[in-house]
């Protein structure tokens, strides 16, 4: 059900960037926003469980997966962005989805306290954590391709724009969907997946996401593989 809103909103990014011709690259960006989105899930099932903070860094770990996704569709589309620029337009965005998901705001806090609680509670704010990330990184996907397409309709370049002006269109695009539904449609999706046992393996996929140029990296590696860039 989401895989074919990321390739319409792909498709449709396309048309207006005139690369109408690459017709894989709608479905190049939609993988790229599922593996992160699956990688935000692996990050909230490793996380949340911790008593009293898991949550606090399972939602860090979901912004991080969030513009390292960018700066990759940036890069799969020659988008010359900064990755400063990139990291403070996804915590824009970040924050946005999270005023619109009010209950799942009030879970994520939730699982903070239900994590104090042996073997249940730790399950409990796991799964919480899982579905606000999965739904909030993937939602955050599709206003980011939604916002390119925005800009390069009106014939704007996304390299021209400061932080605050990209912010602030990212701001009206969220205006113009219907945020709300989309959440919810991205938390039954995460249920059906998680039901299919797609996210079994997530907790052993461990890795993180290269400052510089977004790739995704095997946790325990110094080295960017792509760029070269020391990892934290």
């Amino acid at each position: 059900m989401f895989e074919s809103k990321l390739i319409k909103a792909g498709t449709q990014l396309m048309k207006a960037m005139d690369k109408t011709t690459s017709k894989h690259l709608p479905y190049k960006l939609a993988e790229i926003i599922k593996f992160h989105t699956k990688g935000a899930v692996a990050s909230a099932l490793a996380s949340a469980w911790l008593p009293g903070v898991g949550s606090g860094a399972a939602l860090v770990a979901c912004a991080g997966f969030t513009w390292g996704m960018y700066l990759r569709i940036n890069k799969e589309l020659h988008i010359s962005l900064s990755s400063n620029i990139v990291k403070t337009l996804a915590g824009g965005i970040i924050t946005n989805l999270g005023a619109y998901a009010v209950s799942m705001v009030a879970g994520a806090a939730l699982s903070g306290v239900i994590s104090f609680i042996p073997i249940i509670g730790s399950i409990g704010a796991s799964a919480i954590m899982a579905g606000l990330c999965y739904a909030v990184t993937i939602v955050s996907g599709i206003v980011y391709l939604n916002l390119m397409t925005a800009l390069f309709k009106a014939g704007r370049n996304p390299g021209n724009l400061s932080a605050s002006e990209l912010k602030d269109c990212a701001t009206e695009i969220m205006d113009e969907m219907n945020i709300s539904e989309l959440l919810d449609e991205a938390k039954e999706a995460f249920s059906a997946a998680k039901e299919a046992g797609e996210f079994d393996d997530a907790e052993e996929d461990s890795f993180k996401i290269c400052e510089k140029c977004g790739e995704a990296v095997d946790a325990d590696k110094r080295i960017c593989p792509s760029c070269g860039a020391r990892l934290k």
